[in-house]
């Protein structure tokens, strides 16, 4: 049943499929045929998964075109328009050309999303052992394997990139040009509107408290570039416009941040006044006695502003690092005394372990057991007797399951119909990853390493037989 919030594209009437009279339509995201005089969508085929269309060459009785998939499953419909030959060609071009604009947006996100996909596997070769493992010898299905066990790379390729700084002479790139009406006009883009937001919070706040209740946006910029806060670095007059205040709230967090301080001994941003290291000869200079008000120390005083605003942005995300490691780490103490910076009741219990581990190490140093050495050696041997490569495998082997299992483990208790739904399907997935994967690397080892056959794959099928018997006693449990 086509959903309401869909926009229907083009409709056209008395079309065929598989002998059943209906309509088809072209939706905005979406092929569907529906049976005439029915609220029932019979065909579906989202346009992303749409490779070709084909239609019946001219002169034959039919007027057909025919929908080809990426999965290589095709649909065909008729069109049977009773005005005869001519309106069904009419309406089959209608849905042909309709159909030629809108496949190539939907297959340039399919490639775009499939680019995206073999970048994550060339740059993580750890993540492409999985795919092989899980997705190429059909354990789990290629939507499942990137929905549900490559969230972990997805995720952070989402992760929002590192922003970019603000060059400090942002503003003099902005070259205006004449309109030929002794005006000038400005070309401002989004991120030079973003740059000035970062560098001027007092703007922003007037932004959001004027545009557009009381101003338009064109109307804001143009008078933030005619007002005095955007030319305060020349010598001009006091005007009044709505940026007057910004420079008066700049000045008070100026002050604010002089008198918390800068901890770098060369940083001054309390100093605004231009001269050289040799005036005066002494500590001190003396001060010009029209110094006040000059366009050499708003200059100082704006690039002091700007010092100012780097290292605050410096320091919060210095801060939100600190803070989101901090939320995922805890302090352990190797000796077991202090956690996270309180005394543990643990302290005695774990000093005296320490000394009955101590002890036990000094008798296993000063054993002469021949069977204990005889054993050490023996394992050590068979440590040895494996190749590179079936050591390999087997590492692969554990990396696979450990990922199957993870998500089998995550679904008790399944408390919901989605989860028990979820729980079987990882139980197929072991099934058929102990079939696929772990029953052939066996039979390989019998034939190669028959010794060691039992010993290197013990650990995994202990770890497949606990979660077969989880499974079973949740099904007995459910039946009663």
């Amino acid at each position: 049943m086509a959903t309401s919030m869909e926009d229907v594209l083009l409709q056209v009437p008395q079309v065929r499929y598989k002998k059943g009279d209906g309509s088809l339509f072209l939706m905005d995201q979406r092929l569907i045929w529906m049976v005439e005089n029915k609220d029932t969508v019979v065909v579906s085929h989202p346009y992303a998964d749409i490779k070709s269309q084909k239609i019946s060459p001219e002169g034959k009785a039919k007027v057909q075109l025919q929908v080809v998939l990426h999965n290589g499953v095709s649909s065909t419909f008729h069109f049977t328009n009773k005005s005869g030959m001519p309106a069904q060609l009419a309406d089959r071009d209608k849905i042909k050309e309709m159909l030629q604009s809108l496949l190539p947006k939907f297959k340039r996100k399919v490639d775009r999303e499939l680019e995206e996909k073999n970048k994550l596997l060339s740059t993580n070769p750890a993540l492409l052992q999985l795919y092989k493992d899980l997705v190429m010898t059909e354990v789990v299905t290629s939507e499942e394997f990137w929905s549900q066990h490559a969230q972990q790379y997805t995720q952070k390729q989402k992760q929002q990139p590192q922003d970019i700084g603000v060059s400090g002479a942002f503003l003099a790139d902005i070259k205006p040009q004449t309109d030929g009406c002794n005006g000038l006009k400005y070309n401002i883009t989004p991120d030079i509107i973003e740059c000035i937001f970062k560098t001027y919070p007092a703007v922003k706040k007037k932004y959001i408290d004027n545009v557009p209740a009381k101003l338009s946006e064109s109307q804001f910029w143009t008078k933030f570039f005619q007002s005095h806060y955007f030319h305060r670095d020349r010598k001009y007059a006091e005007s009044k416009d709505i940026f007057t205040e910004c420079g008066k709230l700049d000045d008070q967090e100026m002050k604010k941040d002089i008198q918390t301080g800068v901890k770098d001994p060369l940083i001054n941003i309390t100093e605004f006044e231009d001269k050289t290291i040799d005036e005066g000869y002494g500590l001190t200079s003396e001060k010009p006695a029209n110094s006040t008000g000059t366009v050499s120390q708003a200059m100082i005083k704006r690039f002091n502003q700007h010092s100012i605003m780097v290292l605050k942005s410096s320091k919060n995300a210095g801060n939100d690092n600190l803070q989101q490691n901090g939320a995922d780490k805890s302090t352990i103490n190797a000796n077991g005394v202090s956690v996270n910076g309180q005394t543990s009741s643990d302290g005695p219990v774990n000093k005296r372990q320490r000394l009955l581990e101590k002890i036990t190490y000094d008798d296993l140093e000063d054993t002469n057991n021949d069977s204990n050495t005889k054993s050490v050696q023996l394992n050590l041997s068979k440590v040895k007797l494996v190749p590179p490569d079936i050591e390999k495998e087997v590492r692969n082997l554990y990396l696979a399951l450990c990922e199957l299992l993870k998500h089998f483990w995550k679904c008790f208790p399944p408390t919901t119909p989605n989860t028990e739904a979820k729980l079987i399907k990882m139980h197929e997935a072991l099934n058929r990853f102990h079939t696929a994967k772990l029953k052939p690397f066996e039979d390989k080892l019998i034939r190669e390493l028959s010794p060691l056959s039992h010993h290197l794959t013990k650990h995994l099928n202990q770890l497949l037989n606990a979660a077969y018997q989880k499974f079973n006693n949740w099904q007995k449990i459910k039946v009663r």
